[in-house]
């Protein structure tokens, strides 16, 4: 991983900062920040679940994440919001359109109670459920 770190900071210079092992509280965001989380379970895994925990902390402040191709079927009520999105690591394009789109984006405050309701774990189970009966 040190390797990616490097040819990442080479690309983005000082556009780019790496924050590991931070809780939600001692994180302080700013204007435009990406979440970045690039998932690999190996072939092994049929499923990707790129959607975590923090990617749902972020959500929750209103920056998007770009998480692993295939792996947002968990949460697709934060793709509808505008807070993930897929992307092929390996396509350096969907990464870039991702960014684009996300920098085109504006997240008002008023925005935070719709991202909420993207997370509300009641009222996405009730919808689920209206589906099923």
């Amino acid at each position: 991983m040190t390797q990616t770190l490097k040819e990442l900071k080479e690309i983005f210079s000082d556009r780019i900062q790496f924050d590991f092992g931070k809780s939600l509280i001692e994180f302080t965001p700013s204007e435009f920040d990406i979440h970045v989380y690039p998932v690999d379970y190996g072939n092994k895994f049929p499923f990707i679940e790129s959607v975590a925990t923090n990617c749902l902390e972020m959500a929750l402040i209103g920056i998007p994440s770009l998480v692993t191709r295939g792996g947002a079927g968990n949460w697709p009520e934060l793709v509808s919001a505008g807070l993930v999105y897929e992307v092929d690591w390996e396509d350096s394009l969907t990464i870039l359109n991702a960014i684009k789109t996300i920098q085109d984006q504006d997240f008002s405050r008023d925005s935070s109670q719709n991202f909420r309701l993207a997370i509300d774990i009641q009222t996405n189970l009730s919808n689920h459920l209206k589906y099923i009966i």
